[in-house]
């Protein structure tokens, strides 16, 4: 079964991803994932017109694939996640994060179910 994460930034006005990308954490935490001949996940993204919200879709493809990338990246992900969202909200950005309902080590405590993700997007 694939296990699916999706993540929402927006930041009113802005240029979404120039605001993220000037972010060091965030630049770091991108080298959790191997965009490149990835064996863990698949991952996509929507941006709007205005270029200030953006959608982040990760799929695993399968829970165990999500525990063999956790396993690899969990020393570098933990901290760095935490710095980013921490960063992202003094900056005014607006992050939400949803997953699929399973228990599974790294997921965040304020995630939201992904039953209840609505895409801006058609």
């Amino acid at each position: 079964m694939i296990f699916r994460t999706i993540a929402t930034f927006e930041k009113l006005d802005s240029n979404i991803l120039d605001v993220m990308s000037k972010n060091i954490f965030y630049v770091q935490l991108l080298e959790c994932y191997l965009f490149d001949g990835n064996p863990y996940s698949i991952s996509s993204n929507k941006l709007s017109e205005d270029n200030s919200y953006i959608e982040i879709y990760v799929e695993y493809h399968s829970e165990q694939f999500y525990r063999m990338w956790y396993d690899e990246f969990k020393d570098k992900y933990v901290s760095l996640i935490r710095l980013v969202l921490e960063e992202f909200k003094n900056l005014d950005i607006n992050v939400d994060q949803y997953f699929d309902n399973i228990d599974l080590p790294g997921l965040p405590e304020e995630r939201k179910s992904i039953e209840s993700f609505v895409s801006r997007f058609k």
